[in-house]
């Protein structure tokens, strides 16, 4: 074989690399550019679960704040109540210490006349 006969072949061959180079290189992008189109429908998909998660969270932190102002406002009331027979029970009780005619619960308060 000749020097000239050596140089075709050589680039023929280098060529073919290349060619088989850029054509693997074409299906590894292709590959990658699929794969990037699942992780992105994935990614939407895991947001908008998230976005789901994220509104049941918030109606239930709603609901349990409806639910703790209307417990606050019956342990007021009951307070109120406890307050209103706490006070009188101590109104009763001075008024027996101090021997003042407490009227029993069958009697009036009205004055006798």
């Amino acid at each position: 074989m000749d020097s000239g006969t050596i140089d075709w072949t050589v680039i023929g061959v280098g060529i073919a690399l290349a060619g088989l180079m850029l054509a693997t290189t074409r299906g590894i992008r292709a590959e990658l550019r699929a794969e990037v189109r699942d992780i992105r429908a994935e990614l939407r998909d895991i947001r908008a679960e998230m976005k789901a998660l994220a509104d049941r969270l918030n109606k239930r932190i709603d609901e349990l704040s409806e639910r703790v102002s209307r417990l606050e406002q019956s342990q007021a009331h009951t307070a109120g109540l406890i307050e209103g027979i706490r006070e009188s029970l101590f109104d009763r009780a001075r008024r027996v210490s101090t021997g003042d005619r407490v009227a029993e619960s069958s009697e009036s308060y009205e004055p006798e006349g």
